[in-house]
């Protein structure tokens, strides 16, 4: 049910900072098959926007809407939220999302009905009513993979929740109702064939193919723009990553390592300016005869997105702090 990352809505945590409320992770959103946030239609991060790393269940610092790693806010910038654009869910999407909140909203009332026996029985029951109790047929109909659907039913092959998901939304019930309700009178009218997963074909690479490829590759590494991913590039050519990987693999490590040259470049400068305008803050603050504690501080760099949480910012604050009372020192 969990997935692998933390991951959590840019959006929520800005409203939560403008309203002055505490920052958490709901539950809803470590659950696997939700993909997006409900309130901003946003799709939800699983990586640091600063330094491109997941973040730990267990974070490195008391304010967990900061980067572990980094020390950068994980919310979403006035000037992001402009330019990036709207997620579009999927039925499946949006089907899997309101399914995890009624599964939520049950909470220990699953325990009387939740059972692996009982959902046997519900294949069954489905099977004996849609295909006469054809295992076969019945996979054929909702588009699953022969042996699949039996597998779950007689050698108590536990269901992966994604396909148990994908099951639930052919037979246009939740997890919830299947297991909890009756089967409808209705299902013969309501369900339709699906069409069973074809796997990918082969490409064949010709000679002519394989010298396009490549100059395609050592195009985008000769780009002057902002250097993409390497799954952006596989996306942007129509080849898998494992494709390339195979008979590409100095120009995809090329791509890979320009990338992550990129990103640490620019956590430094962020890091870098971080640090300067922290040093200026407290230098400022100091210099007019002001208290300067660790409050104060927070309150002043709030507003610019800021917070000693960031190494950087911290690093900032103590070069200010040590040479403001190195120069109060040596002036007697």
């Amino acid at each position: 049910m969990l997935y692998n990352h933390p991951r959590w809505c840019p959006g929520c945590l800005h409203d939560w900072r403008e309203k002055g409320e505490e920052s958490y992770f709901p539950l809803y959103w470590y659950l696997s098959p939700v993909k997006f946030c409900p309130e901003h239609n946003n799709e939800l991060v699983d990586k640091c926007l600063s330094c491109g790393r997941h973040q730990p269940f267990i974070p490195k610092h008391y304010h967990i809407d900061h980067c572990s790693y980094c020390g950068s806010w994980l919310g979403q910038k006035d000037e992001v939220a402009v330019q990036k654009p709207i997620f579009s869910p999927t039925r499946f999407d949006q089907f899997a999302a309101d399914a995890v909140a009624e599964m939520i909203r049950e909470g220990s009332d699953v325990l009387a009905y939740a059972s692996y026996p009982r959902l046997q029985q519900r294949l069954k029951e489905y099977a004996e009513l849609l295909t006469a109790g054809v295992c076969s047929e019945f996979e054929r109909l909702v588009g699953f993979r022969h042996s699949v659907l039996s597998n779950w039913i007689k050698r108590d092959t536990r269901p992966k929740i994604q396909l148990l998901f994908l099951f639930c939304f052919r037979l246009e019930t939740s997890p919830v109702r299947l297991l909890r309700e009756d089967i409808p009178a209705t299902i013969p009218q309501i369900i339709q064939p699906f069409p069973i997963h074809i796997a990918r074909i082969q490409v064949k690479l010709t000679a002519k193919l394989r010298k396009q490829l490549h100059n395609d590759l050592k195009a985008i590494i000769d780009s002057t723009d902002e250097p993409i991913t390497f799954m952006e590039a596989c996306k942007k050519l129509g080849y898998t990553n494992s494709f390339l990987k195979y008979w590409f693999p100095d120009e995809c490590r090329r791509i890979t390592d320009q990338r992550k040259k990129y990103v640490i470049e620019k956590r430094d400068e962020i890091a870098r300016q971080a640090e300067e305008f922290a040093y200026n803050t407290v230098m400022e603050l100091l210099s007019q005869g002001k208290r300067a504690n660790k409050k104060i501080i927070e309150k002043l760099l709030r507003p610019h997105k800021l917070s000693q949480a960031r190494p950087a910012v911290r690093a900032g604050v103590k070069r200010a702090m040590e040479a403001f009372f190195a120069e109060n020192s040596a002036n007697g």
